[in-house]
């Protein structure tokens, strides 16, 4: 779902919200003794469900605008929020093979990433309803993810990881 509205001649804010399920999918898990990828000690195959929400706002101000080209910067605000899953195969049971099934599995990832930022736009238009748009921003990131992995490896760890401050540049088109 997406709003704009205009608030004044060249000021305008829009917003957005995107909502994905992943209601199944196949998965794989390899955990290896070394850091060359050998030694497997740990090797599962099952599915995955889970969830994706994105939330989106920001302030634009068109800078230029003619017949063929706009110039619009501003300010943006993101947040990304994610959990998956790790669950046994359908019809899986204790006399499945190992690969295949874990007992009381409850096994998940979640992470949480929020930006603020400058942005600019470039959208050209060459002719009527053709757009090409291409789209700089610099963004402070805040993430948190936490994991609960509750497999024959590790039983039930939970692991959190917070990283403050993290920049970059993303360049779309």
């Amino acid at each position: 779902m997406a709003i704009g509205v205009k608030l004044y001649k060249r000021l305008a804010i829009e917003a957005l919200f995107i909502n994905l399920s992943v209601k199944s999918g196949d998965v794989s898990d390899k955990d290896y003794a070394a850091n060359d990828r050998t030694g497997v000690i740990f090797d599962f195959s099952g599915r995955t469900a889970g969830y994706e929400r994105l939330v989106s706002a920001n302030l634009n101000y068109q800078i230029f605008s003619n017949e063929h080209l706009e110039i619009a910067a501003g300010l943006i605000y993101q947040a990304i929020y994610q959990k998956r899953y790790l669950l046994n195969n359908l019809g899986a049971s204790a006399t499945s093979e190992p690969l295949y099934f874990i007992a009381n599995l409850n096994s998940f990832y979640k992470s949480n990433w929020q930006t603020l930022g400058p942005f600019l736009t470039f959208t050209y238009k060459p002719i009527t309803g053709l757009g090409i748009y291409a789209k700089t921003s610099f963004s402070r990131v805040n993430y948190t993810g936490s994991a609960n992995w509750n497999t024959k490896r590790l039983s039930s760890s939970l692991s959190v990881i917070r990283t403050r401050l993290m920049a970059g540049l993303l360049v779309q088109s």
